[in-house]
């Protein structure tokens, strides 16, 4: 992180990063088949964006502080958890 906000300064302005993070569930299946494991459970507060969303969430702030605004846009499964989502921080 250190060398990564170092190298920043060489850059110049950034008016853009986009940070993405992909995993196909391996529980995905078992979802499909009429199964309720805990990753789709919404008493569990799981879904992409609380599960692997938080890295790229996590490494923006850390990056480049606070965000003045979010938005936050999800599609959700029947169970209502999230099975993708989008996050623009300003």
């Amino acid at each position: 992180q250190v060398v990564v906000s170092f190298n920043f300064l060489k850059v110049g302005k950034l008016r853009k990063v986009f940070f993405n993070y992909c995993q196909y569930s391996s529980r995905y299946q078992r979802y499909l088949d009429g199964e309720n494991p805990n990753t789709f459970n919404p008493a569990f507060s799981n879904g992409s964006i609380m599960d692997i969303g938080f890295y790229c969430l996590a490494s923006a702030v850390a990056l480049f502080g606070e965000p003045k605004s979010v938005q936050a846009t999800a599609s959700l499964l029947a169970s209502g958890v999230d099975a993708h989502g989008v996050v623009v921080m300003d």
